[in-house]
């Protein structure tokens, strides 16, 4: 199906939001038969500073400027770290760079970020924990924002979302455009209680805080570490997260956040005999989402993606889809990203460890509306030292970043971007050389 959107000069790429919604509807009425994913380029710095460790958090695509958006954290100590951003183009060229929070005796990090397109802003969010006094016996995290101008500038000062008392803390961000507000999910750990998940609505506009709610009250399990994705089309946002240390749970909220206190959770994943242990990634797919994670056990280190129906019922094996995205014997460590690719195709990094100091960053292509991977894994660095958490974005119309912490000889870490690129096959077979395989899709 072809999608013929005339562009204003005034408006740039903003038509590109419809298009994509377009594109997602029309998977219901042509779907393209394979994919294969390769590298475009070489890998190439995005921060590099000897002695300081600075991990990426997020990539963002901003359509209205064809750019990313790379979050970072640089750690200066053991218990200081500050957040900072770069803008890359879509050809690669490295713009302007910009603080987004720092402090003396602050440990900022856990930052994401979404896109409105309407304000033309980002709104970046993060935890905060003042190291100078941690008062006992636990530290006092809280969840903290900005509103950040497409170019870098600041929009103003730093919003408070969450500063109770005790742990405020992994939060997640998502924009929704329908009613122009974003909507932050994190998780609230109370000292002497199981841990809940709370949800808080915010303009776009002013950045002014509307209702809150809470989403899963921990009982027996905490409730810890949310996601979050938006649909336009019913107006709904999926909050996925975890309970305890083997199950991963969901809610679907209306936009406005009525009910959904009360309204009862889906288990998208339970297993007794492994440990989920990190962030689940989100998306929306074509008439869908996704979730994505990693399970530990004795002998099984694994990546699993399950499809979940915009009605928040869960598809396809109970287990998940495996992505294979470790070999024999290796872990699939530490943050799973997913985006949504050019073609309505789920993107699904990962870090695979070896089980020792090398850790690698790869990914695998799945397919929406099946329980199935197209093409190979692709191991987009596997150096002698050590790559971790890699963030991925992708623009609609072309290529994905990949964002992830690379270490030298000395185990300082650098944040190192590649871009990759999705080949579609619309016959069934590779067209010329673009990618690294060929195949038959039955």
């Amino acid at each position: 199906m072809e999608i013929e959107v005339e562009l204003s000069p005034s408006v740039g790429r903003r038509s590109l939001v419809l298009t994509w919604c377009a594109v997602l509807v029309g998977w219901a009425v042509a779907t393209p038969f394979g994919f294969a994913a390769s590298p475009v380029g070489d890998p190439f710095p995005i921060q590099v500073a000897p002695g300081v460790n600075n991990y990426p958090t997020a990539v963002v695509f901003n359509p209205n400027h064809e750019e990313f958006l790379v979050l970072y954290e640089n750690h200066w100590s053991a218990e200081t770290s500050d957040i900072y951003a770069q803008r890359i183009s879509y050809d690669g060229t490295l713009l302007s760079w910009f603080a987004v929070v720092s402090g003396p005796n602050e440990l900022y990090d856990h930052a994401y970020a979404a896109f409105s397109t309407a304000q033309d802003e980002y709104l970046i969010v993060w935890t905060t924990r003042d190291t100078s006094n941690p008062p006992p016996p636990f530290p006092d995290d809280d969840v903290q924002g900005r509103r950040v101008s497409w170019d870098g500038s600041w929009m103003g000062p730093v919003i408070a979302i969450a500063d109770d008392v005790d742990r405020q803390l992994s939060s997640a961000v998502a924009y929704n455009a329908v009613d122009d507000e974003f909507l932050v999910v994190y998780g609230n750990a109370w000292s002497g209680s199981a841990w809940d998940i709370a949800a808080q609505r915010i303009d776009a506009n002013d950045g002014s805080l509307l209702s809150w709610a809470n989403i899963a009250t921990g009982t027996s399990r905490n409730r810890w570490s949310p996601n979050v994705a938006h649909d336009p089309l019913s107006n709904r946002y999926l909050i996925v997260y975890l309970a305890g240390q083997d199950e991963i749970r969901s809610k679907l909220a209306a936009a406005d956040l009525s009910g959904v206190s009360v309204a009862p959770e889906t288990t998208l994943f339970s297993d007794s005999t492994v440990s989920v242990s990190d962030k689940p990634g989100v998306v929306l797919g074509p008439g869908e989402f996704a979730v994505a994670w990693h399970q530990d056990s004795a002998s099984d280190f694994t990546t699993r993606l399950r499809r979940v129906s915009l009605g928040g019922v869960p598809q396809g094996p109970a287990a998940g889809l495996h992505l294979l995205l470790a070999d024999a014997g290796w872990g699939a460590n530490e943050r799973v990203e997913v985006a949504i690719g050019p073609e309505g195709e789920y993107f699904v990094t990962a870090e695979p460890d070896m089980m020792g100091t090398d850790s690698n960053i790869a990914a695998r292509i799945a397919i929406p509306g099946v329980d199935a991977t197209h093409g190979p894994r692709l191991d987009i660095v596997a150096s002698l030292w050590e790559e971790r958490f890699p963030a991925v974005a992708c623009a609609p119309f072309g290529d994905c970043l990949v964002a992830y912490a690379g270490a030298d000889p000395s185990f300082d870490h650098d944040v190192i971007g590649q871009f990759i690129r999705i080949h579609v096959f619309a016959d069934g077979f590779e067209s010329g050389d673009l990618g690294a395989w060929t195949r038959t899709v039955p």
